[in-house]
């Protein structure tokens, strides 16, 4: 019987992996055929399961111990597998005090950590195993120690990969905007010229913001189990609001309800710059001049 397309596409793609491999990245054939390896041991040990290991934590097992013997079967295995998530098997009987420490150290293993990289999600994985052979060797309080260090762990991966996606994003949106500034830089300086001012109030505004996200990067305590995109929506939605910001400065600066100090602050083409620029670097900057212009507007209507 010939193969079908579908086998011989499985080939290829597999003899071009084991090529590539070969030649770029052979410590990971070298890590599969050991792997390989330890799961035909391991299966010799555990008859009639179907384990796939890719991280052995710990086995304890006895190669004399039979049923016949009188002392309790105290072999047990605890390992991650294919998945990436922790397993373990034990033929012995847990005492209800290991079993929650179990429960404790799973619940920790069950988390969202697809987000971190991979090394880290092993990292994380590994303390979760030890923290289940401690738990099944009766050893309750190392067992929750290891379960809050993994905890901790998994809490501080999660705010730096937050950290991470928040300044990547900032700065591609800001690489977009000097890509298009390049592109489109006559037409640019045409529109701020005509823009009577306000061109340079939303340019600065962009770049406040900007530097407002640069600057809160390492402040911030985001969950990035969420994912990359909400992350980038947000650095998107801030940007915008600084341009936004920008935009309105100018705008109430113009205005000829604006108290004069204000006024006087925009009386040239690059205090209109620096006015945007802290408008979009300082959040609170805007709605203090919406609130003090409409006092002042207030004042003016009340006059006789």
């Amino acid at each position: 019987m010939k193969p079908s397309l579908y086998q011989k596409s499985v080939r290829f793609r597999f003899k071009l992996r084991f090529l590539w491999c070969s030649w770029f990245c052979p410590r990971t054939l070298v890590d599969e055929r050991e792997r390989k390896a330890l799961n035909r041991e391991i299966r010799g040990h555990w008859t009639g399961r179907q384990l796939r290991v890719y991280e052995l934590i710990h086995e304890q097992w006895e190669p004399d111990q039979d049923s016949k013997d009188e002392a309790p079967d105290e072999r047990f295995i605890v390992f991650i597998d294919h998945e990436l998530a922790v397993d373990w098997i034990s033929n012995k009987n847990l005492t209800p005090e290991a079993s929650k420490a179990v429960a404790l150290a799973e619940a920790v293993g069950a988390r969202r950590c697809k987000h971190l990289p991979h090394e880290q999600v092993l990292e994380l994985k590994r303390l979760v195993g030890q923290a289940i052979v401690c738990a099944i060797q009766v050893n309750s309080k190392e067992c929750s120690t290891i379960a809050q260090q993994a905890s901790d762990f998994l809490k501080a991966r999660t705010t730096e990969r937050s950290r991470y996606w928040s300044l990547l994003s900032s700065h591609f949106f800001f690489g977009i905007a000097i890509v298009l500034s390049v592109i489109f830089w006559p037409k640019l300086i045409e529109a701020i010229d005509v823009s009577n001012g306000v061109g340079f109030g939303l340019l600065g505004g962009f770049l406040g913001a900007y530097l407002s996200l640069v600057q809160t990067a390492g402040k911030g305590a985001w969950d990035s189990a969420s994912g990359p995109w909400i992350h980038l929506v947000e650095i998107f939605t801030k940007l915008l609001a600084g341009m936004i910001f920008g935009g309105v400065a100018i705008a109430l600066s113009r205005s000829v309800h604006v108290p004069p100090s204000l006024k006087e602050i925009t009386s040239d083409a690059y205090s209109v710059f620096v006015l945007g620029l802290a408008s979009g670097f300082i959040e609170r900057l805007i709605p203090r001049m919406i609130s003090q212009y409409s006092n002042n507007l207030t004042k003016t209507q009340d006059e006789p």
